[in-house]
């Protein structure tokens, strides 16, 4: 689990104040964030197979999706 976290972290790292750091811009990060949940791939497999009831619900779905768009509104502003 640790692994896949720095995994993650290289990816997207939200430990920092907004805009977060990330392996693009941040606006091209949180368009990877949408695709990756819109995939299903979150959380990824290998954690809900330990994990069962572990699967973003329909409401978590929309709450990250209303969060990217929020964000993303933000950055387009600056």
């Amino acid at each position: 689990m640790n692994n896949d976290m720095s995994e993650a972290k290289r990816h997207i790292d939200m430990s920092y104040d907004f805009p977060f750091r990330g392996h693009g811009s941040p606006i091209d990060d949180l368009n990877a964030l949408k695709r990756t949940i819109r995939k299903g791939d979150m959380p990824p497999v290998k954690y809900r197979i330990m994990h069962w009831n572990s699967k973003l619900t329909e409401s978590e779905i929309r709450e990250i999706n209303d969060w990217i768009e929020k964000s993303q509104e933000i950055l387009n502003e600056k």
